[in-house]
């Protein structure tokens, strides 16, 4: 809902574009942000999927949105993950229904999204893996953060360096 679709500052932060997303092609981006700008933000995953078509955005694409982060002001990824072809199955047919003018012959509760189902919780270094796996780097931690102290036991300054790295050994 805030990302563009190259980089972007927003508010002092730099948003990762979705064109940097893969397995999300230029066209499904530009059709992502034409929905937006003309539907406005979307609320929930069965919203995005009501709201865009799946031969554009397909299953693919979209479990690489969720697992970069795209999803994450709008739902955990672990419901989202579970609940993707649910949704997409969901927002294919109120898309039909809506192109063939049906919704008047139905009650209006007929075509409530199915009710969510609860993921599997994941871990950190999940949400990580599937950051590199999607974007092909850590954005919101690193895995080795998670070692208390390696970060100070592995670090020396440039001049403690320069004797290994110019050869003089004098001990």
């Amino acid at each position: 809902n805030i990302s563009g679709a190259d980089f972007t500052p927003v508010d002092g932060l730099i948003r990762f574009g979705l064109y940097g997303i893969k397995n999300v092609g230029d066209l499904a981006v530009d059709h992502i942000l034409s929905e937006r700008a003309t539907g406005g933000a979307f609320k929930d995953l069965y919203d995005f999927c009501s709201r865009t078509d799946s031969s554009i955005v397909n299953k693919r694409a979209l479990e690489y949105l969720v697992k970069s982060g795209a999803f994450d002001n709008i739902g955990k990824r672990d419901e989202l993950l579970a609940n993707l072809e649910p949704a997409l199955r969901w927002g294919t047919e109120q898309r039909a229904q809506a192109n063939q003018g049906q919704f008047a012959l139905f009650e209006i509760d007929d075509f409530k999204p199915p009710e969510v189902v609860p993921g599997d919780n994941l871990t950190l270094l999940d949400l990580l893996r599937m950051e590199k796996e999607s974007l092909g780097l850590y954005i919101s931690a690193h895995p080795m953060g998670s070692y208390v102290g390696l970060s100070e036991a592995a670090t020396c300054s440039v001049a403690e360096l320069e004797p290994q790295s110019s050869g003089d050994n004098t001990e």
